[in-house]
């Protein structure tokens, strides 16, 4: 089974846990509250800016990407960044595979945003500048890798989406009236 299989089965499980938070519910239906949704979005930069890709073998178009997204979370959200206390280094493979993954989502969610009065450039610029970097991505995870980077690459996978669930579990999750 090829490393990209390996990744997608071996995230399903909390792939499906953190979609069925309440809160990412009402994200992905646009139907949160203005200050539920600002709590998300402070969460997403948080924690986005908390886990750090090592940058070895992704061109520099992923390194953009990235800053890029922050930026757009970051303009999009009303509160203050917190302070990082620590940040956690990740295998850039599987960071970008969880981010540029859910990106695929957002070209779905961002049209539930169309008529909403609620910044959300994070969902244009994961809808309009992932697609390209996906295909390099999945390109790339074809390359021969050792036993030991696959593993490396799936726990880091796992590692991260766990801790993005375990961001947003205590996200509480108001909706419009």
């Amino acid at each position: 089974m090829g490393l990209r299989a390996l990744l997608k089965e071996s995230i399903r499980q909390v792939h499906t846990e953190v979609e069925d938070l309440e809160v990412m519910k009402g994200y992905s239906s646009a139907e949160l509250n203005f200050e539920s949704y600002q709590n998300l979005l402070h969460r997403f930069y948080t924690f986005w800016t908390t886990i750090k890709p090592r940058f070895d073998s992704l061109p520099e178009e992923f390194k953009e990407f990235h800053d890029g997204y922050l930026n757009s979370i970051y303009k999009d959200c009303s509160q203050n960044p917190s302070e990082i206390e620590k940040q956690v280094s990740v295998n850039e493979f599987s960071f970008f595979y969880i981010l540029l993954g859910s990106a695929m989502g957002s070209s779905v969610i961002i049209k539930n945003y169309k008529n909403k009065d609620v910044p959300h450039e994070h969902l244009v610029h994961l809808s309009q500048k992932a697609r390209p970097l996906w295909s390099t991505l999945t390109i790339k995870l074809k390359e021969n890798f050792s036993p030991f980077e696959k593993e490396d690459i799936i726990k880091d996978s796992i590692k991260t989406f766990e801790a993005l669930k375990q961001e947003l579990e205590t996200c509480e999750a108001k909706f419009e009236a």
